[in-house]
């Protein structure tokens, strides 16, 4: 595959949008592309507890139950955008921070990568929550097998929020 033709459609805050046309031997395929700045997220929890965050999606028209995220800012590293955002939209203070995994939200149309970490925080709220003032966010406290329940269950539907609880639930087992 080799790259004829880019151009751009769009310009946003958070995304841009390409038209590209792609080459393959004797075939032309047009593609439109996402490109994202990456995101970082973490699943904060302490002792036996969980802390999600429930908030409007509005592409979706409701609110989720995620773990806390946010956009990847230029010049930051994918950890302290993952510790930021966790400290910010919990208001517990990471003690330990760890990477489980790296993925991309949905290749087909997008560039986007996700940074996934764990964060043990303590359990005492230290901080004042300092959102975006177009973020409306209530931090919900879940006792580890409750949370692995509403995952299995299909109450959880946010995907990076899925895969941290099946990556948290393996790490869990081998601290055993």
């Amino acid at each position: 595959m080799r790259l004829k033709e880019r151009k751009i459609i769009y310009q946003g805050r958070i995304i841009s949008l390409y038209e590209e046309i792609w080459t393959n031997e004797n075939k032309i395929f047009n593609r439109e592309i996402v490109v994202h700045q990456g995101a970082a997220c973490a699943l904060p929890y302490s002792e036996d507890t969980v802390y999600l965050v429930r908030q409007f999606r509005a592409p979706l028209r409701c609110e989720l139950l995620e773990i806390p995220a946010g956009l990847i800012e230029p010049g930051e590293n994918p950890e302290n955008t993952a510790l930021r955002e966790t400290e910010e939209e919990t208001g517990h203070p990471v003690i330990e921070l760890f990477k489980a995994a790296e993925i991309y939200s949905s290749p087909g149309f997008s560039n986007e990568v996700i940074h996934i970490y764990f964060a043990k925080v303590s359990p005492e709220v230290k901080y004042d929550r300092f959102l975006d003032e177009d973020e409306f966010i209530e931090v919900a406290a879940f006792k580890f097998d409750e949370f692995f329940r509403l995952a299995s269950s299909g109450l959880i539907k946010d995907g990076k929020t899925l895969l941290a609880s099946l990556l948290f639930k393996e790490y869990l087992s081998k601290k055993e």
